[in-house]
């Protein structure tokens, strides 16, 4: 008998620790999930911070957990962090400390943004609507003109090319050719450059080859499509 009333409390301990696990496996689970539903309420704990760590900013500015282990998305991040140092486009507060433990100001994060184009969350733009920065743009006005908006589509792309550009030429460096002798026709090219950034608005082969003159970005001519394309081995860390 003794056996049998001692089980009863041990079966509530056991399922109020199931109930416990369980929250903390929907928590964890949710901040991976862009977007949850839940994510404004963490985010009106972060307006009234004067900084945000890099690595919250970063999951922030993608719609997720600020707490979440990844760095937003591996393009942003690998944005991000090239640049910081003197004279860059980022400005951190503690660049001599360890990446993990950089910090930025809110309104110095989301300014780098807009000027790289990114498309900012829009948790992100709820967390920059407070009386200090109002003043902060965050989208285009529904009032501008289409041809503002195609300008600023653009930047966007050749900001994404230009970055693509350099981090071809790291990656080729013990390749026989690098971004201005690619053996890849421009399909391929943009078959890769769109999955690495999906954020962009896509555009036709045509439209793409205009662009590319202004980047530096060449071909090798005789080229033809293949299943075993050059680029999605150099880039198979991101696609």
């Amino acid at each position: 008998m003794a056996q049998d009333n001692n089980s009863a409390p041990m079966d509530q301990v056991l399922r109020r620790l199931k109930v416990f696990n369980d929250k903390l496996q929907r928590q964890s689970n949710w901040r991976n999930q862009p977007n949850h539903p839940e994510l404004p309420t963490i985010i009106d704990q972060y307006v009234k911070r004067d900084f945000w760590k890099l690595q919250e900013a970063l999951n922030i500015l993608r719609g997720y957990h600020p707490d979440r282990a990844g760095w937003g998305n591996r393009r942003d991040s690998e944005l991000a962090r090239s640049s910081v140092g003197p004279g860059g486009s980022l400005k951190v507060i503690n660049p001599q400390e360890a990446v993990r433990h950089w910090k930025v100001k809110p309104k110095d994060f989301i300014k780098w943004a807009i000027e790289k184009g990114l498309q900012i969350d829009p948790a992100m733009k709820h967390s920059v609507n407070g009386p200090a920065k109002k003043h902060i743009p965050t989208t285009p006005v529904k009032t501008v003109q289409a041809n503002q908006s195609r300008k600023s589509e653009k930047k966007a792309r050749l900001d994404a090319l230009e970055w693509m550009r350099e981090e071809i030429d790291r990656r080729a460096q013990n390749r026989s050719w690098d971004s201005r002798n690619i053996p890849a026709t421009k399909k391929d090219f943009l078959d890769i450059f769109f999955t690495i950034n999906p954020d962009l608005k896509k555009v036709e082969v045509d439209t793409l080859a205009g662009d590319l003159p202004d980047i530096g970005i060449k071909f090798q001519s005789g080229q033809k499509a293949r299943k075993d394309n050059v680029l999605a081995g150099l880039f198979k860390d991101l696609i």
